[in-house]
C-alpha cells in the first residue's frame, strides 16, 4: 500500500477517534431512534412483594401507611434500604414498617434501561397501606 494511502487512513482512523459520539438529538435525526429510558422497578404483582401483617400489630390494632426507599444494582442487588416514612410512632407501627422492608428485600426487581438500551439500577420507592383484615360476621 502506497505511504499516501497509509497516512490518510491513519488520519480517518485518528479523526473517528476523537469525534464525539453523536447526541440523541443527531442520532434522532439520522433516523436511528433512541430507546425509551426505563427506571427500575418491582414486580409488585409477585406474592413475595407482600408483607405480613405482623401478630403484635394485628392484635394492637395499628394501621398506617409506609413508604420506603431503596437502590437496586443493574445487577438486581439492594445497595441499601431506608424507611423514610413510618406507619406510625409506636413499635407495633415499627414492625409493619420492618415487615414491608423485609418483604420488598425478596421482592423479583426488573431491571431498568438507559436511552441506549443499557441495564441500569435505580432508585425505588415504595408504598405500603396497612387495614386491618375484615373481619367475617357470625
Amino acid at each position: 500500500m502506497p505511504h499516501a494511502a497509509i497516512r490518510f487512513l491513519s488520519a480517518a482512523l485518528a479523526a473517528l477517534a476523537l469525534a464525539p459520539a453523536p447526541s440523541r438529538a443527531q442520532e434522532s435525526a439520522a433516523g436511528a431512534e433512541p430507546a425509551a429510558e426505563q427506571p427500575a422497578r418491582i414486580d409488585s404483582t409477585n406474592p413475595a412483594c407482600q408483607p405480613v401483617y405482623p401478630a403484635a400489630s394485628l392484635k394492637a390494632g395499628v394501621t398506617g401507611t409506609t413508604k420506603v426507599r431503596f437502590v437496586v444494582t443493574a445487577t438486581g442487588q439492594i445497595a441499601s434500604a431506608e424507611i423514610v416514612r413510618p406507619s406510625g410512632p409506636t413499635l407495633e407501627h415499627r414492625l409493619l414498617d420492618y415487615a414491608f422492608q423485609q418483604a420488598l428485600t425478596t421482592c423479583p426487581y426488573i431491571p431498568g434501561h438507559d436511552w441506549k438500551g443499557r441495564v441500569v439500577g435505580g432508585t425505588i420507592n415504595a408504598e405500603h397501606v396497612w387495614e386491618l383484615p375484615a373481619t367475617s360476621a357470625r
